[in-house]
């Protein structure tokens, strides 16, 4: 599992960072790598706004398109694992699943 991080390092190199987050997550859709992405930075620095500018131009590759799935998370509502995972399944509509025995409640 490949993990890298993203920090704002006070030089402004912000089209190479985002052309270098959008092949990592590229990559992992299309290959079934299993990566992942750590975006700091203070608030206002425009983390969400590359991610989603990111997850637009990815939107339009067919391949990448059928095998990513989104989930957005909030530190702040799901502060511990059992919360994430309520929300996670919320979001790709897992309640109550018998298929694989997930159930949320």
């Amino acid at each position: 599992m490949a993990t890298n991080a993203y920090h704002d390092n006070g030089t402004d190199d912000t089209a190479g960072k985002t052309r270098q987050l959008l092949e990592l997550i590229k990559c992992t859709a299309i290959t079934s790598e299993c990566n992942s992405a750590l975006l700091i930075g203070p608030r206002g620095s425009g983390k969400t706004t590359i991610l989603k500018s990111i997850l637009q131009e990815l939107d339009q590759i067919k391949e990448v398109k059928n095998n990513l799935l989104q989930v957005h998370l909030n530190g702040l509502v799901q502060r511990d694992d059992r919360t994430a995972l309520k929300e996670i399944a919320r979001q790709i509509n897992l309640e109550n699943t018998l298929g694989d025995h997930v159930f949320v409640g």
